[in-house]
């Protein structure tokens, strides 16, 4: 397949799915993930530049955009690009948001002082481009904040099998029925940010995983320096039920 094919995929996905739809709010986001607001440290960032890879919906782009000079968000998909505008239109703010392709940004060189990616170069066809593009477009003394699934985690595993099964279940029974029984079950049984979840899970056409190792080899050899790895909920869905377990990193090594 090839990779043009895999990126229509992604945003036929995102066109049809998307991350938070309309009922994902700020708040609801930092409770789902709560390690996220340690990760970002939002006052840290006033006063810069800074780009949303990725921003979906607006979530992130809704706590940045009030105290800071200027932020722009880019996505693949149009749909999530017209909830973004308007959430942030309704807070009264005027956003700049782009559609465009992560590994083709019509942006200038060293632009933005801070960029941040949440959940987008694991579903980039072409993920080492991708960081290319975004060290191009960072200042020579920014900063990057990205999150990537890690390849030995609790939460891979689960992954992986679901996604083993589904594909089962969709070649015996057919995509159709599968989908109306998936209908059925998650619109009764779980919550929007669960539903959401299981369908990333399920039904994304690409998702890839990496270690600490391949992390930090990448971006060395792209020109980044002062690379920071940490691991968040790679014992999940166990830190649900025991929080404490976010601040074991059992993967340390991988």
């Amino acid at each position: 397949m090839k990779k043009q094919t895999i990126k229509d995929e992604v945003k036929d996905f995102y066109k049809k799915y998307p991350c938070g739809g309309d009922w994902l709010k700020d708040d609801s986001r930092y409770k789902i993930l709560p390690w996220l607001s340690e990760v970002f440290e939002h006052n840290r960032h006033k006063g810069k530049i800074i780009l949303d890879v990725g921003c979906g919906t607006g979530i992130d782009l809704l706590r940045y955009i009030p105290t800071h000079n200027a932020v722009v968000g880019i996505d693949i998909s149009e749909t999530p690009l017209k909830i973004a505008k308007r959430r942030i239109n309704e807070i009264g703010y005027a956003p700049l948001l782009i559609r465009c392709d992560l590994e083709n940004m019509p942006l200038k060189y060293e632009t933005f002082d801070m960029v941040y990616s949440i959940g987008v170069l694991h579903h980039t066809p072409d993920h080492e481009r991708g960081i290319r593009e975004i060290h191009r477009v960072l200042k020579s003394d920014g900063e990057i904040i990205i999150l990537l699934y890690h390849k030995y985690s609790l939460a891979t595993l689960i992954t992986k099998i679901n996604r083993t099964v589904y594909k089962l279940i969709a070649t015996l029974a057919g995509p159709k029925v599968l989908e109306r029984c998936l209908e059925l079950i998650i619109r009764r049984k779980m919550n929007p940010a669960e539903v959401a979840a299981f369908r990333e899970m399920w039904e994304h056409p690409l998702i890839k995983y990496f270690t600490k190792g391949e992390i930090n080899r990448i971006f060395k050899e792209v020109g980044f320096k002062n690379i920071q790895i940490l691991t968040f909920d790679a014992l999940y869905p166990l830190s649900r039920v025991f929080p404490k377990l976010n601040k074991i990193d059992v993967f340390q090594r991988l």
